[in-house]
């Protein structure tokens, strides 16, 4: 009895390690091109597509997830639930930009700014939920996978370097408890397409802000311009 639980302790553990092991080679390589991939113009949209590609790096030792759409509405409440909650929580961070002046205070975003924001927002939501929701590795309970989720998720955020300096208690814990709950529909269900809505649903405000920085600098030039001369100027 006791052998027999060891070894099955001993295999969790090592399925963990692979596990961490080739989302860590998966990461390093997609941010060692994001860093090195510089330059002309041309080369961030070519940065964009080969920033993802690693992916599949994962997905060929592990599986393809599931993108089965029928797998009843109350999977897709529980999550959307959440990131909803999630949003709510982060209002504070999300009211500033519902005020449209706040936009003329910011610095100009080019169109391949722009198109890089909202790739990282949307292609970047299947990203992570393949590496933090689909691949996590079976522990044998659905409560252990789900705090482990939330936690290499949540960890995932804090040690990128762009987004460390905005990150606080509030927002790694909140990040922690959407990974978890995130997890279950895809646990139970199979599918990811659940995890997918909730995570874009979360990450809706930001690329809808995105968005409107973006047009009101290209609706109002005269205005930019002028600030800019302004400010040089002086």
């Amino acid at each position: 009895m006791l052998k027999t639980l060891l070894l099955e302790v001993m295999t969790m553990l090592l399925s963990v390690l692979i596990y961490l092991v080739v989302v860590s080679v998966t990461i390093s390589i997609s941010l060692l091109i994001r860093k090195y991939i510089r330059g002309k113009e041309n080369l961030r949209y070519i940065r964009l597509v080969l920033f993802y590609a690693p992916i599949f790096i994962a997905l060929e030792y592990f599986h393809v997830p599931s993108f089965s759409f029928n797998v009843g509405v109350i999977w897709y409440l529980l999550p959307m639930g959440a990131s909803i909650i999630g949003i709510l929580v982060n209002m504070k961070n999300i009211t500033p930009f519902l005020n449209k002046d706040i936009y003329f205070l910011l610095s100009y975003m080019p169109l391949g700014g722009f198109i890089s924001a909202e790739v990282g927002l949307i292609v970047g939501a299947l990203y992570e939920e393949i590496l933090f929701r689909a691949l996590i590795p079976n522990l044998h309970n659905l409560m252990i996978e789900g705090i482990f989720s939330g936690l290499v998720f949540s960890l995932f955020h804090f040690v990128q370097k762009g987004i460390r300096g905005t990150m606080t208690i509030k927002s790694i814990i909140t990040l922690f408890f959407l990974g978890l709950i995130w997890y279950i529909p895809f646990k139970v269900t199979g599918s990811i397409l659940p995890s997918l809505f909730a995570h874009l649903l979360y990450n809706l405000p930001n690329i809808i802000i995105s968005f409107v920085r973006y047009w009101t600098f290209h609706t109002n030039k005269d205005q930019f311009e002028y600030q800019s001369k302004a400010g040089s100027s002086s």
